[in-house]
């Protein structure tokens, strides 16, 4: 089941700091105004209310114009911009798989930050680019931020405490930089802290980790175990929604439909559920009216996600309307977020299928490109291989 890979992975954990508005001049452009009028948001819980509403409630064009326009803004010398629109804008590039405008973000906000002498803006800023480089792959630098957050002693009793949540952030990175020593090595630093082996955090952590590496029946294990540990609220459903995933994974689609559909029973129009149990469904040839039915429900709260148009591109596959499949899956690996092995392994499917046997073996050759090194991604990067090796055979 291909996913989000990151999702809720690192910006569930963050805390937004105190923010304050500052006043701004007035530019000519539009989308400029708009961003400098995010200014007059202050404090916590407003800044994250805000963060939410403008993705749950725009599209994608209209964020990226919102960000470019804060971006521009930004470059200005005395930059009229504020901190308060400069920080909701970097948690949209995330949404926007934009790492680039997210840099000339992040640098800006951390200037300002380091000005004010604010460790804890400095931690946040770090926390919330570390997230966005592991949602775009940039392994290198998820890394590199992880570490100035461990290696800088701010003196902060808040800050410091957070930062054992970071050590299971760099257990994420490390497995994606295929050093799985360095990732084992920090979990195995938690377990023999009095208290912390069974704590649901390390639980959670070392059970991704099994995942990872393809030890899914002890990862299933552990993540049932959280749960008989009596876990409610979010971190709950997170545990139900891996365990969705994972089951899937394992071709155990009962499980599979028995965890989401907790999930979609509390909250029944959440587009990430609905596509992925669809998703599984279609996969397995199974209640595909109902599946398509879900995977459109999510199409329709966000139109522009790549993992939706290939579950909807999975549906006609499966109906043989291979040119209709054919034109989604272009539409889904032209997007940040459709780099993807599986969706190319799923476009050379549907290539294949029109009798395109060289744009088939393209495709999969971009399956094998886009694999990370864990399990699931080898797996596919494998299948593609033999593809390849099958289209090329006279």
């Amino acid at each position: 089941m291909h996913r989000n890979f990151l999702l809720g992975a690192v910006l569930g954990l963050t805390v937004v700091g105190s923010i304050h508005a500052v006043p701004n001049p007035t530019p000519g452009d539009p989308r400029q105004i708009e961003v400098l009028k995010l200014d007059e948001i202050s404090g916590q819980d407003l800044v994250r209310a805000t963060i939410e509403r403008l993705s749950k409630e725009n599209k994608r064009q209209y964020l990226r114009e919102l960000v470019q326009a804060g971006v521009a803004l930004a470059k200005q010398k005395d930059s009229p911009l504020g901190y308060n629109a400069a920080y909701i804008l970097l948690h949209l590039c995330d949404d926007l798989y934009d790492a680039q405008s997210a840099d000339v973000l992040y640098r800006f906000l951390l200037d300002r930050a380091k000005a004010l002498k604010s460790p804890n803006r400095q931690f946040d800023l770090r926390l919330v680019m570390m997230g966005l480089a592991m949602r775009t792959r940039q392994f290198v630098l998820a890394e590199r931020l992880g570490k100035e957050i461990l290696e800088t002693n701010t003196g902060v009793d808040e800050i410091e405490a957070r930062k054992p949540i970071v050590m299971l952030h760099m257990v994420m990175v490390y497995a994606y930089l295929d050093r799985l020593d360095e990732a084992q090595k920090i979990l195995s630093q938690f377990k023999q802290i009095e208290g912390l082996a069974e704590n649901p955090l390390v639980l959670q952590r070392e059970a991704w980790l099994l995942r990872f590496t393809g030890q899914y029946k002890k990862a299933a294990e552990l993540y049932e175990k959280i749960l008989k540990q009596g876990v409610t609220g979010d971190f709950a459903d997170s545990i139900h929604y891996q365990l969705g995933s994972l089951y899937a994974e394992m071709n155990d689609v009962d499980k599979a439909t028995e965890h989401l559909q907790i999930l979609l029973k509390k909250d029944p129009d959440n587009p990430t559920y609905n596509n992925d149990l669809g998703y599984i469904w279609v996969d397995h040839d199974r209640n595909l009216d109902q599946a398509e039915k879900m995977i459109r429900k999510a199409l329709e709260q966000e139109p522009e996600n790549a993992a939706y148009i290939d579950s909807l591109a999975w549906v006609y596959y499966k109906k043989k309307q291979y040119a209709e499949a054919k034109k989604l899956l272009l539409q889904a690996v032209a997007l940040p977020d459709g780099q993807h092995p599986e969706l190319y392994d799923h476009l050379g499917d549907v290539h294949l299928a029109l009798g395109e046997r060289e744009q088939a073996i393209a495709a999969w050759k971009k399956a094998m490109e886009t694999a990370t090194p864990s399990h699931r991604d080898q797996q596919i990067k494998r299948q593609a291989e033999r593809k390849i090796r099958q289209a090329q055979s006279p």
